[in-house]
């Protein structure tokens, strides 16, 4: 956003502009942050509790009350030596915004050090509403946020200063991270970001533009995970997907502590029908995605935007404090005690088939299969195989090569990611399903017949038997007895060459292949019909990759025709 803005006041909320149209969900100014299968996307409104919610919220119930839940954002109003209350984000182009280097002072092995499109009038946070605040120090964690729309990427940095702020002329901060959102970027495992969970704060953030209802300006719509924090005391001193850092040392007691990157939600029987509109919406889409633990901080503080800005980075929206800083029908009605840790782990609750052959595609039924930001994967037993998402609740895979009956289980995450500060190391992701009775799948064993039609990729259920696949005249299972490719139409079953010796040998060649008997039949007579083909030879043996068979003729007789027939 630029100073000055102006706008218009209608009531208790603030605006500008209407948008001209509605943007895909999960979008900043029609661009999508983060791909739909990235973990901030992921709907998570079905998903279980985690074994240790009730003691988790009972620890910091008992720790800090049942206090509560926090809007850390609020209204801009564009008053003079007011704060600006909340994470602000700053949009530029290729065209109209030069790159500049950021000096960084603490984190740099850490950090993505690359020249940013810093304008030069950037909000940061701990600015003023109307101007910016002089001194690093007296803006707290000063998270600068830069969000390239034409490359869709942000650059985001922890405790950032003005080159006016610093000796050197130049732009520092502590830390550097940028982030491609049009791909699953994540960090290096144990690197921090401008966050210290290492996650990224954009995609984060309660913004007004999805918050406001349509009614005022916005779409109405929250389809993201929102960033929060919680005091150090309490936290886990591990990570978890998506997070990829710790910053709570000395904190071990996996039974009541989360992790970095936890997952929290609004429980569903939570009555929100009473609450302000801009507050209802917020609190159904802690109820749909829910929050992800991101920094230490205060108890069930959620971060969001002041304002939500345009194209050339002027202010579109803001929030109304009347609404969602209620303590009666705002954000603030809702308590401690309204929220519930969830467990994101994949389950299988049934495969269909639950029996086949190699290649048989098998359809896996169960949840928490989504956000996995293509990292999903199925274990056929001991075999790990590639596997297609079609939602939260349906994976697809084919099953490889085995025998027996095997459990299949889903793995969301990649594995290798050993270190005691990932919380479901080996695999950094939601971790591998548990083994149960309606996860069992067993191999059956193919003839030779449908062994065959498998190596050539066609269904080996029957219904593949007798269809002519690359429609050369031959069903498949004619092919079958040919050797011939049954997808592959010029494939065919023929003589190969022939030639007279010796004026009274004439030799046939052709393709033979194993466990195979040929017979050669001889005609002088097409015209007489097939009638005309007299058996020469019968039951001779396959000799891959070519047969040969010699017959006897005279060289002054009638011209002789020759058909080899196939059979096992």
């Amino acid at each position: 956003m630029v100073w000055p803005c102006h706008r218009l006041c209608n009531g208790c909320f603030v605006f500008a502009c209407i948008l001209a149209a509605s943007r895909a969900p999960g979008a900043l100014l029609s661009s999508n942050l983060f791909p739909a299968d990235n973990p901030w996307n992921q709907n998570i409104s079905q998903a279980p509790l985690a074994t240790n919610s009730a003691a988790i919220m009972s620890s910091i119930i008992a720790t800090y009350g049942n206090g509560r839940f926090h809007p850390d954002f609020g209204q801009d109003y564009q008053t003079a030596n007011t704060p600006l209350y909340g994470i602000p984000y700053n949009v530029v182009h290729s065209n109209s915004t030069a790159r500049v280097q950021v000096v960084i002072d603490a984190y740099p092995g850490q950090s993505d050090i690359r020249d940013a499109p810093i304008p030069a009038n950037a909000v940061i946070e701990g600015d003023m509403q109307a101007a910016p605040t002089v001194g690093l120090n007296q803006r707290g964690d000063s998270h600068l946020l830069v969000w390239h729309e034409d490359a869709n990427v942000a650059y985001e940095f922890y405790r950032a200063s003005r080159p006016s702020e610093n000796s050197d002329g130049m732009w520092h901060a502590d830390q550097e991270s940028v982030w491609d959102m049009k791909t699953n970027a994540f960090r290096t495992l144990g690197w921090t970001s401008a966050d210290a969970a290492g996650l990224p704060i954009l995609p984060g953030l309660a913004r007004p533009d999805e918050a406001l209802p349509t009614s005022q300006g916005g779409q109405g719509l929250i389809p993201h995970a929102l960033r929060f924090t919680l005091p150090n005391a309490v936290i886990l001193n591990d990570y978890l997907y998506p997070g990829s850092h710790t910053a709570n040392p000395g904190n071990i007691n996996v039974s009541i502590q989360p992790p970095m990157g936890a997952r929290f939600r609004l429980k569903a029987g939570v009555d929100i029908s009473t609450l302000n509109p801009q507050s209802r919406v917020v609190a159904q889409a802690l109820k749909d995605y829910g929050l992800i633990l991101a920094d230490n901080g205060s108890a069930f503080f959620v971060s969001g935007a002041s304002d939500s800005v345009n194209a050339t980075n002027h202010i579109s929206l803001t929030w109304s404090d009347n609404d969602i800083q209620d303590t009666a029908h705002g954000l603030k009605s809702l308590l401690f005690t309204n929220f519930e840790v969830v467990t994101l782990a994949p389950a299988v609750t049934g495969l269909t088939p639950t029996q086949g052959v190699a290649g048989t595609s098998v359809t896996i039924n169960g949840r928490n299969f989504s956000g996995a930001a293509g990292r999903l994967s199925v274990w056929f037993g001991t075999n790990q195989v590639s596997a297609t998402v079609a939602d939260d609740a349906h994976v697809t895979a084919t099953a490889p090569a085995g025998s027996g009956s095997v459990d299949v289980r889903v793995q969301s995450g990649v594995g290798n990611a050993n270190s005691s500060a990932n919380y479901t190391s080996p695999i950094w992701g939601y971790g591998l399903s548990v083994t149960s009775s309606v996860d069992h799948f067993a191999f059956q064993t193919l003839d030779a017949f449908h062994a065959w039609l498998a190596s050539y990729g066609l269904p080996t259920d029957g219904s593949a038997d007798y269809l002519d696949s690359d429609s050369d005249g031959m069903d498949n299972s004619q092919e079958y007895l040919a050797g011939t490719n049954p997808t592959n139409a010029s494939s065919v079953f023929r003589i190969t060459s022939a030639q007279m010796i010796f004026s009274t040998q004439f030799v046939v060649h052709w393709s033979g292949i194993s466990n195979r008997l040929y017979d050669v039949s001889r005609a002088t007579n097409l015209a007489a019909g097939a009638g005309a083909f007299l058996l020469s030879a019968t039951n001779l043996v396959g000799t891959p990759p070519e047969n040969i068979w010699t017959d006897s003729v005279n060289s002054a007789a009638t011209p002789a025709f020759y058909r080899i027939n196939v059979h096992q």
